[in-house]
């Protein structure tokens, strides 16, 4: 049977992972494999292995996806491109939305310890530092706006009066007039975040009052979501003169952004 061999491979190798596995048979040829590491939710990290002709195949079942994508994980290429690197580093495929790799007896126990190192770092996506989150979220709009054939500058540096330049993500020129669009992306609608980006604003149409620049700049904002915070700082940046919208709408948007 598949469990005894897997039994038997575990104890040929004296290590702390292999000495603390839970097997159990579940089908023909089948086994679930329970390890002693935990996923965000604080539940055992658990994998399938089936035999296959030359050997076995070691996978996820396509859990460790499926709880991204249910946490609203969205996979953007930026980062998809972080989660195949994770995976290519440890030779872990991706098929059907599953882990999965395949050994034989002799690299079973170091394919095992890839795909769980593999999956422990997946999982930990989810808890991605709130800079990068905020760098990914820019990244999402990013991609949208080229999606729907806005033609924009990103990361443009205006001067504000202060002496301090100030970087906004996006400026949209209007062909049809001389106002420019600066449009800012937030991820967390945090009062020191709202003060800042007023003052940025503030502080560049003051810059071209005092140097008699031409034109004018208007400022939108684009909230990662809708909710208590983000509509109490929209009533903050309305006063300011500055619009704000929500991502989930975004397709309403584009009359007010370009």
């Amino acid at each position: 049977m598949l469990k005894d061999e897997i039994i038997d491979l575990s104890k040929s190798y004296s290590s702390w992972i292999f000495e603390n596995l839970e097997i159990k048979e579940i089908g023909n040829d089948c086994v679930e494999l329970t390890t002693p590491f935990l996923d965000r939710h604080n539940d055992c990290i658990q994998f399938y292995i089936q035999k296959s002709e030359d050997g076995y195949v070691l996978t996820d079942g396509g859990y460790f996806i499926s709880d991204l994508l249910d946490a609203g994980f969205n996979f953007s290429e930026r980062r998809e491109n972080v989660f195949k690197t994770i995976l290519s580093g440890f030779e872990i495929d991706i098929c059907d939305d599953c882990l999965k790799v395949y050994s034989d007896k002799n690299n079973f126990p170091e394919l095992l310890n890839n795909l769980i190192q593999a999956s422990v770092l997946t999982g930990s996506l989810y808890y991605l530092s709130e800079p990068t989150v905020e760098h990914l979220f820019f990244e999402d709009v990013k991609k949208w706006m080229g999606q729907k054939d806005v033609i924009f500058q990103a990361k443009k540096k205006l001067n504000g009066k202060t002496g301090y330049s100030h970087e906004f993500h996006f400026s949209i020129q209007n062909n049809k007039s001389d106002v420019e669009k600066l449009v800012q992306t937030v991820q967390n609608a945090r009062k020191m975040t709202i003060g800042s980006i007023i003052w940025m604003y503030e502080d560049v149409t003051a810059y071209m009052k005092a140097q008699g620049i031409a034109g004018k700049i208007d400022m939108a904002i684009i909230f990662k979501e809708e909710n208590a915070a983000s509509k109490k700082a929209a009533f903050a940046l309305e006063s300011s003169g500055i619009q704000s919208y929500y991502w989930p709408e975004k397709e309403s948007l584009l009359d007010g952004i370009a």
